[in-house]
């Protein structure tokens, strides 16, 4: 990915999905509002259409990862 200002980067996302087990859901730096949403509730979110597609491929019943 070229930017304008001459910054080159390579975009790699790592998705994983997961069942909560216990703890405390918390807050950091990076994470200023975090939560545990079920698919109907992430479907009524204002998601990009490449998070939407990520969150999809979380939720496929496949038996090895998506990788493209």
């Amino acid at each position: 990915m070229a930017y304008p200002d001459g910054t080159v980067r390579q975009q790699f996302n790592l998705c994983l999905r997961a069942r909560l087990l216990g703890g405390v859901i918390t807050t950091s730096d990076e994470s200023p509002q975090v939560a545990w949403l079920s698919r109907a509730e992430l479907a009524g979110l204002p998601v990009h259409p490449s998070i939407r597609l990520r969150l999809e491929h979380g939720y496929a019943d496949r038996a090895e990862p998506y990788v493209g």
